[in-house]
């Protein structure tokens, strides 16, 4: 799948004006340093509800749901996005593919508890950390965790 996306991504308009190469392999660190980011903030915040799901499958449009706003955007950063108000049939439908969504899934089990934590400088040891308690540490090598460090602590603004 990371593969698949890697040569959607690379054929946008926007990949020709990127530095980034698009591969397989920085998908994948990309991927996983969103799942990272998630719960390195629910650690910080307890408080903070959030679940994760991983398809196997990719959409050409991106939908962020809040309570009061759904912003459907496209991988091309060129390509206007849509911002739907809670009170609409559109937010409804959404919220609703979301949720059903979700249900075909398995949620990654991410409500396990980090130390010395801090946004401001992720550690490699942090990564591996996560990387463990997901059962993943077959997948991602000290070299990967090391990029995916790089990748959240450069904090890159995706929207940007």
């Amino acid at each position: 799948m990371c593969d698949s996306y890697a040569k959607f991504r690379s054929s946008l308009r926007s990949a020709k004006d990127s530095k980034k190469d698009w591969t397989a392999d920085y998908v994948r660190n990309e991927v996983m340093a969103t799942i990272c980011s998630a719960i390195i903030h629910k650690n910080l915040s307890p408080l903070l509800e959030m679940s994760i799901y991983l398809k196997k499958s990719f959409s050409t449009l991106r939908s962020d749901l809040s309570n009061k706003y759904c912003i459907v955007t496209k991988e091309d950063k060129k390509e206007p996005g849509i911002l739907i108000p809670n009170e609409t049939f559109l937010f409804r439908t959404y919220k609703e593919e979301i949720l059903h969504t979700s249900k075909q899934l398995e949620e990654i089990q991410s409500g396990f508890n980090l130390k010395d934590l801090s946004e401001k400088k992720i550690t490699v040891q942090n990564i591996e950390k996560i990387v463990s308690n997901l059962g993943w540490s077959e997948k991602f090598d000290n070299n990967s965790c090391k990029e995916i460090a790089n990748i959240l602590n450069k904090n890159h603004n995706p929207y940007g």
